[in-house]
C-alpha cells in the first residue's frame, strides 16, 4: 500500500509506493491520478509505473495491448 506523509515544507507530500516483487523483479506504481488526488497530489498525467527486472532479458507481461495507436510498436506502420 502506498504511504503518504505531509512534510513540514508547504505543499510537499512524501509518497512511498509499495513494491510487488517475485523472482523476475518488481513492479511499482509511482503515480496514479485517483489515489494521488485523494491524498492531495495533482499532476497533469494519469499514471507512472516502474518494473525493473532482476535478470537482464526477462520478458514481462504486456496487458490490455489489443488496440494500438498509429506509431506504436506492432501497429503495422
Amino acid at each position: 500500500m502506498t504511504a503518504f506523509k505531509a512534510l513540514d515544507l508547504p505543499e510537499v507530500i512524501l509518497e512511498t509506493p509499495s513494491r510487488l516483487g517475485d523472482a523476475r523483479g518488481n513492479f511499482c506504481e509511482t503515480y496514479g491520478k485517483p489515489l494521488d488526488a485523494a491524498n492531495g497530489i495533482s499532476a497533469d498525467f494519469v499514471r507512472h509505473n516502474e518494473s525493473p527486472s532482476a535478470v537482464p532479458g526477462t520478458v514481462r507481461g504486456l496487458h490490455n495491448q489489443a488496440s494500438l495507436r498509429p506509431g506504436q510498436a506492432g501497429a503495422g506502420a
